[in-house]
């Protein structure tokens, strides 16, 4: 038969269970600590800087796709003059 070891119960004192809560917040951030992070209005704020930049940046390549549209329709129109002339096309 196995052998069964019983569990022995150990005494917490409140200066082990104060070192133990003490030792679990070691790694807790302070208010100090938070202070460096951004607040949600900042992050708002930043947030709308990025979509509004967005927003242009969407804008500009619009008008470039729109000029790139009618610049390629007009040099179809050039070369199928000048094929005409030419006689490469009736």
């Amino acid at each position: 038969m196995p052998m069964v070891k019983k569990k022995t119960k150990t005494k917490v004192t409140t200066e082990k269970l104060a070192l133990m809560v003490a030792k679990g917040f070691e790694n807790t951030a302070t208010k100090d600590d938070l202070k460096e992070f951004a607040t949600k209005k900042e992050m708002r704020e930043g947030f709308q800087i990025v979509n509004d930049t967005l927003g242009l940046i969407r804008d500009d390549i619009r008008d470039l796709k729109i000029s790139v549209e009618i610049d390629l329709k007009d040099l179809k129109n050039r070369v199928e003059r000048l094929e005409k002339k030419v006689g490469i096309i009736a």
